[in-house]
């Protein structure tokens, strides 16, 4: 026979596990930013539960998200640039920042490679042998440079997946 304690307990255990099931994972916590001040005390209070590679990540994506906004709209104040940048973020989760970020970070670095095709076809025809010293040290330069470029593709590619279905 039960006795009432151990119905306590077990309505306890009960209650803790119905609850700490139904958290949200950090990752689709919203952003509530006005302004950098604002958003540090989000990240703090909010931050604490994120991996730290995630944590990263979102202040990464928001660094790559304000470029973006820099390169789109040219001219803007850093008061309207912090805006405009905030008002994209607030109300969207971690994992949406991210992710957007990682794909706009993706596509700038694939038209970059896209860009440099052409060139590192014709660097590939060339003989190193015949080449000076600086000119041979620019050809295998340029190519680690491709390298790692496509690399980092991988690495942005991988991370999206990641994010996303985590």
């Amino acid at each position: 026979m039960i006795t009432a304690r151990q119905l306590r307990a077990l309505a306890a255990c009960a209650a803790l596990c119905f609850f700490a099931g139904c958290q949200k994972a950090p990752l689709d916590e919203k952003v509530t930013a006005r302004d950098d001040f604002i958003f540090s005390l989000w990240l703090g209070k909010q931050g604490s539960g994120l991996l730290p590679e995630d944590r990263a990540d979102l202040q990464d994506a928001i660094k790559h998200l304000k470029l973006a906004l820099m390169t789109s709209s040219p001219g803007l104040s850093s008061k309207q640039l912090a805006d405009l940048l905030y008002a994209q973020i607030s109300g969207r989760t971690v994992r949406e920042i991210v992710s957007v970020s990682l794909t706009l970070q993706h596509d700038r670095l694939a038209s970059e490679i896209a860009a440099l095709v052409d060139r590192e076809r014709r660097y590939a025809e060339i003989d190193p042998s015949k080449l000076g010293l600086d000119a041979a040290e620019f050809l295998e330069g340029f190519k680690e440079r491709m390298a790692k470029r496509r690399a980092e593709i991988e690495r942005l590619e991988a991370r999206r997946v990641q994010i996303v279905t985590r």
